[in-house]
């Protein structure tokens, strides 16, 4: 809410308010005096004066004082001012609304035909956060607005590395699974040695099934769960260590520090760095 006047008001106004005040009292007294004593000429100078310094003193307080041409609307003004106010509050919340539906619309309308670029995405949640911050908006709103932003800029660089991995986990179950049907139906299906390998693999088969179901279960990442669950795939994945792997991996963590600010703040500290971890993600993996 708007400060009253008395609270814009410096100190010095207040002293020269009341020293008009005080002075306009003692010019009445005086003429009061004066027209006792029956002296017509400084009777109505004191009287005269008096009353304008009290005016002087005291003519905020009046919403329309005319006289001489001069016209005071001081209440008015005031009035005027907070609702001067009010509409730039309002103002910042329709700004608020505005730029938050702004970003939803920039980060998942794209989803049908193309995806907003990083580069992109960060130039307009720049801008907004700018525009929010000069209209006086505080820190947690601003997040807030630009949320549906961070949320893209999260997955779309998670999204090739996501799946990148599930590929692999396709690949070994799928050679796993050809594996097993040529060991069971095989001439030496029952070689007690046969026999053991298949258990191993039929073990191995279990906990792939079961890692690429929690895999499917786990996406979308949620934005508060980056990058700390994105990590955690490429940890827990029941792949042995090969080269593709570890590339993914690698890729994985080096884009751990963007997706922390982004989490946190729904912005990108360093976004070069951003932008350059992000374009290296979505790169092929090299032929095996």
């Amino acid at each position: 809410m708007s400060e009253t006047k008395n609270e814009r008001q410096p100190w010095q106004h207040t002293l020269t308010d009341g020293l008009l005040s005080v002075a306009g009292i003692i010019c009445l007294v005086c003429g009061v005096v004066a027209t006792v004593m029956g002296n017509a000429v400084r009777s109505p100078v004191f009287l005269g004066a008096g009353l304008v310094l009290m005016f002087a003193g005291t003519f905020d307080r009046f919403e329309s004082f005319k006289g001489l041409g001069i016209d005071v609307k001081a209440r008015i003004l005031d009035s005027k001012i907070e609702q001067a106010d009010d509409a730039l509050q309002r103002l910042r919340e329709l700004a608020e609304l505005s730029c938050e539906a702004v970003m939803t619309l920039s980060a998942y309308a794209g989803r049908w035909n193309h995806h907003q670029t990083q580069s992109s995405g960060y130039t307009l949640a720049t801008r907004v956060t700018a525009m929010l911050s000069g209209l006086g908006s505080d820190t947690q709103t601003i997040r807030h607005a630009l949320k549906p932003y961070a949320e893209i800029a999260c997955w779309d660089a998670a999204s090739p590395l996501v799946t990148q991995l599930k590929q692999l986990l396709d690949n070994r179950l799928n050679n796993l699974n050809g594996w097993l049907g040529f060991a069971v139906n095989g001439p030496n299906a029952q070689d007690p040695a046969v026999a053991v390998g298949v258990a191993d693999m039929d073990a191995e088969r279990t906990k792939v099934i079961a890692f690429i179901t929690h895999f499917n279960n786990t996406l979308p990442i949620p934005l508060a769960s980056f990058p700390d669950t994105f990590l955690q795939l490429f940890d827990d994945a029941p792949l042995e260590a090969t080269a593709e792997l570890d590339v993914l991996r690698r890729k994985a963590l080096s884009l751990k520090q963007g997706m922390q600010s982004l989490s946190s703040t729904s912005t990108v500290g360093d976004p070069d760095s951003w932008f350059k971890a992000v374009a290296a993600a979505e790169a092929e993996l090299p032929a095996a």
